[in-house]
């Protein structure tokens, strides 16, 4: 059966861009995780480069729109680990990063403009991709936040299935001299724009998974430390038993504390002791300042 991987290319750039609307929505919603923004820009930079991968045959913008189209497939992939390791609390590593760009971007404006050479520039960005997407998939599993385990390991799977194609796209062009062209109707280019689909949908699903199962538990906690609150005023409301002599009083098994005992335990707060004006004037009347 003949597939057109124009329609494809197409496709794939709609999905793309109705999945940064999604993420922009979620980043909207909530902006108390960092994380949603950058997988946001993430995602509008794979559209980008989906975008200029279909300008790749337009006649006089073929060698621009190869040299994007590269770049800001990395510059996506990049800015998905940043966002996950901010979201997992994680530092970037930034001179990690700016170092892979530079030497992809100088190693493709070679092998495109100075020697047109493309089983070259398909195994240096795969390798680069490759490497970003599973130290992604590597901080999800390491570093996985306990509230939202489950979604980080669904994450963590799409993101290592993703990067088993890519190293299977990075070695094809090592198997023989010929390359298939990126329009054409060969098994293998539409295995990739179907596998690009299928991923950026998962993982964009996974992210917004992992936010909402992170802030349904913070709910919950959230939840759960106000009946505590709760339970503790509601130990203080009511009538208390208090000796008419003492001032103790009693408490709900019976025993008989102090006042200062009672509070403490129910309440957070803290005493300091002082004698009142009344009291002066009776125990100390030598020390008291009145006439």
């Amino acid at each position: 059966m003949h597939v057109d991987v124009h329609t494809l290319a197409i496709i794939l750039s709609l999905s793309n861009l109705m999945q940064v609307g999604a993420l922009f929505i979620q980043y909207r919603v909530d902006k108390t995780h960092s994380g949603p923004g950058w997988w946001t820009m993430g995602t509008a930079a794979l559209a980008i480069g989906f975008a200029f991968n279909y300008l790749r045959d337009a006649p006089g913008v073929a060698w621009i729109a190869i040299v994007f189209n590269n770049l800001f497939f990395l510059a996506g992939a990049s800015l998905l680990y940043v966002g996950v390791l901010r979201f997992l609390g994680r530092p970037e590593p930034r001179r990690m990063l700016l170092i892979v760009f530079a030497i992809v971007a100088a190693a493709v404006l070679y092998y495109t403009f100075v020697q047109d050479n493309v089983p070259a520039r398909r195994v240096i960005v795969s390798a680069a991709l490759v490497l970003i997407t599973s130290l992604n998939a590597l901080a999800l599993l390491v570093h996985k936040p306990h509230r939202a385990s489950a979604s980080s390991y669904f994450l963590a799977a799409v993101l290592l299935a993703h990067t088993g194609f890519l190293i299977t796209r990075a070695l094809t062009p090592l198997s023989g001299p010929h390359v298939e062209g990126i329009f054409s109707s060969s098994a293998s280019q539409v295995a990739t724009y179907v596998s690009a689909l299928i991923s950026t949908t998962l993982w964009t699903f996974g992210f917004i998974l992992m936010v909402n199962q992170r802030l349904n538990a913070e709910r919950q906690a959230t939840i759960e430390e106000l009946h505590g609150a709760l339970e503790q005023i509601r130990t203080l409301r009511g009538i208390l038993p208090m000796c008419a002599h003492c001032k103790k009083i009693r408490d709900d098994r019976g025993f008989w504390q102090q006042v200062e005992a009672y509070l403490s335990q129910h309440t957070e707060a803290e005493f300091s002791h002082g004698i009142c004006p009344d009291c002066m004037q009776t125990i100390y009347p030598q020390y008291h300042g009145g006439a």
